[in-house]
């Protein structure tokens, strides 16, 4: 599978309100007013004047500025001024999506439990799920089990115990679902991986969410990948393309258009997909994500092992295995070290091979081991005997009342 599995440190702590707020603060004061548009200060002015306290009275009016940093440090900062909690909670979590897609995650884990705390403080249900269920991303990123879980599980039950969920709660359901679809999958529990990912694409398909089908869709195509089911695997790779056309994603094309290349080299079809992989290439780099910058060098490396390239092999290989092992990207440095391990084997290095080959298993000991899987099992039979019996308390109360 072109899919890597990750590994790193634990850290559940709450970042400190005043330290980031207060750097933030100074950065309005020493001239982010000076650095964004008269345009932008005036729209956040009018936003913060009539403070909506859902997700969706900013994500709409700042669609076009999500990704600007120094748009987001302006109304985090007149936010904090104006004691606008739910903007700041936004701008924060922007600000930690920007640093999570260039692979910053320390400073994207501090910004999101900024959010957090912010959120929880003020007592805004929709922040908190949204901020707990980004958190979790970046974990999974770091393939750290635990911590992913905790937060993708409490957000999900959180968003759960509300009566009428909006429809961006409905969102946060769906995403929390992907996320334990994602932790199944880096767990290589693959049929349980796939039926997550498919009851949130039935979700995402009632509220017409076109790029969280596209993820799943995505998402489904490795599980069958893995479990060595290609045609599965094709078809819904080439339908989450298909989504995309109309969503414009570049993580959703590049990760699709590489599991595709992946699975060619899986038929036989190496030159088919070096073609793609070095299409992706100088999109991998432009987009920023050194996560998907790795994989593509590590699937590069591999293809040119394939066609016996092996000089291109292991430059391709090696670059990968250096920025994974810089970013601390642990499923991508396991992927690398088994590449370099088939790589030395038919070179006759087998001393060299040895070596990566136990790095690689020691990597993935840390990712998948015995007390992930007995946690995660743990803690979702849980949630779903705890829902059952929720039902069935709903159900019991109905029929007394079908009864009176």
């Amino acid at each position: 599978m072109y899919l890597m599995l990750p590994t790193i440190l634990h850290v559940r702590g709450r970042i400190s309100l005043s330290l980031l707020s207060f750097a933030f603060f100074l950065g309005f004061h020493s001239g982010y007013g000076q650095s964004v548009s008269p345009v932008f200060q005036n729209l956040v002015d009018s936003i913060i004047k009539v403070a909506p306290k859902n997700i969706i009275g900013l994500t709409e009016p700042l669609k076009t500025f999500e990704g600007d940093t120094l748009a987001m440090r302006y109304l985090n900062a007149l936010a904090l001024k104006r004691n606008y909690s739910e903007g700041q909670a936004f701008a924060l979590n922007q600000l930690g999506i920007k640093y999570r897609n260039i692979s910053q995650y320390g400073k994207a884990l501090e910004l999101h439990q900024e959010a957090l705390k912010i959120a929880s403080d003020a007592n805004n249900i929709e922040y908190r799920v949204m901020s707990m269920n980004l958190i979790s991303f970046v974990y999974q990123k770091l393939d750290t089990i635990k911590s992913a879980l905790d937060y993708s599980q409490e957000a999900l039950e959180l968003a759960e115990s509300q009566a009428n969920p909006s429809q961006e709660l409905k969102r946060c359901i769906n995403q929390s679902l992907n996320s334990i679809g994602n932790i199944y999958k880096t767990l290589e529990q693959y049929d349980l991986a796939i039926a997550k990912f498919n009851e949130s694409k039935q979700l995402e398909e009632e509220l017409g969410m076109g790029l969280g089908i596209a993820e799943n869709l995505q998402n489904i195509g490795e599980c069958y990948e893995a479990q060595g089911i290609l045609e599965n695997s094709l078809t819904n790779y080439e339908a989450a393309l298909a989504y995309n056309q109309k969503i414009g994603s570049d993580r959703i094309r590049i990760s699709s258009n590489m599991g595709i290349a992946h699975v060619h080299v899986h038929m036989g079809m190496q030159a088919e997909a070096l073609e793609r992989l070095l299409m992706l290439l100088p999109l991998s780099q432009a987009f920023g994500d050194q996560q998907i910058i790795s994989m593509v060098h590590i699937n590069l490396g591999w293809t040119y092992l394939q066609l016996k390239k092996y000089v291109e092999a292991n430059d391709q290989l090696n670059l990968g295995l250096a920025i994974a092992e810089k970013y601390r990207l642990p499923s991508e440095m396991a992927q690398a070290n088994t590449y370099l391990h088939d790589l030395t084997y038919r070179l006759g290095d087998y001393k060299r091979s040895l070596d990566y080959y136990k790095k690689a298993q020691e990597i993935r000991k840390e990712i998948s081991n015995d007390r992930n899987r007995t946690y995660v099992a743990d803690m979702i039979s849980g949630y779903e005997r705890q829902k059952r019996s929720n039902e069935l308390e709903v159900l019991g109360k109905q029929n007394e009342i079908a009864n009176l």
